[in-house]
């Protein structure tokens, strides 16, 4: 996914994983370690370079799941879909985050991935300020995008993803948990299934107006070449 910076200011933009379909339908928040500061008018090549490679992870710490929380995972596996995990967590005390084997457990419908969480007390955690969390998204070259969420105890979480992504600028932080609405109204909305040509590249740009335009295939060099023109014109 090639990135093309018109406006006259440098800016950082993020790259999330739209929302998958998750059973029991849990409040979601978007999560992003990927991003990539591209300075205005440049004439490099950047891009977001985004293998299919999907991952789940689990997390506890005194920072209960919500907007603005810091979420890091104690534990991470690579999976491939059709895959169920048994995700485990503690008790307190002590205070310790959850356990994932290092293989599936199990098998999960067709273009599912399947998360079961054991039979801790929540209740007790909660009144312990220990908070459990819970996540689903895709390893990228420059980190991780995907979502976010507070597990309940004894519950199978059946995660249906969907290859959408957005791409945003603004004042977002790495694994910082973010409105996933408030992301997608302001973001490039680029679709695997449309906007990406046969060899997987699409390019996104970001305009002198801080408008999106998304095509297909990788950037042109006359566009490159203009961008430069168009930054050097905003400085006379």
């Amino acid at each position: 996914m090639y990135l093309v910076n018109q406006n006259a200011k440098g800016q950082l933009f993020w790259a999330f994983l739209s929302e998958p379909e998750i059973s029991d339908s849990p409040e979601v928040f978007a999560n992003s370690s990927t991003s990539l500061y591209i300075p205005g008018g440049s004439q490099d090549l950047n891009a977001f370079t985004i293998p299919v490679q999907y991952m789940i992870g689990g997390g506890a710490s005194n920072n209960a799941v919500g907007l603005d929380t810091l979420i890091i995972s104690n534990a991470s596996r690579n999976t491939a879909l059709a895959k169920c995990w048994n995700v485990t967590y503690g008790t307190v005390p002590p205070n310790q985050g959850p356990i994932i084997p290092s293989a599936p457990s199990g098998t999960s419908k067709d273009g599912t991935v399947s998360m079961k969480t054991n039979a801790f007390d929540q209740q007790k955690n909660m009144d312990s300020h220990w908070y459990e969390n819970m996540s689903f998204g895709v390893k990228t070259a420059q980190g991780f995008m995907g979502v976010s969420w507070s597990p309940d105890p004894n519950k199978t979480y059946i995660i249906t993803p969907k290859l959408v992504f957005y791409i945003a600028v603004g004042s977002y932080s790495s694994n910082t948990l973010a409105d996933i609405t408030a992301v997608s109204n302001d973001s490039a909305i680029c679709d695997t299934a449309k906007d990406f040509d046969s060899l997987n590249q699409c390019t996104v740009t970001y305009t002198r107006t801080g408008e999106w335009s998304v095509v297909a295939g990788r950037p042109a060099q006359a566009m490159l070449r203009s961008n430069r023109e168009i930054m050097l014109a905003s400085l006379d």
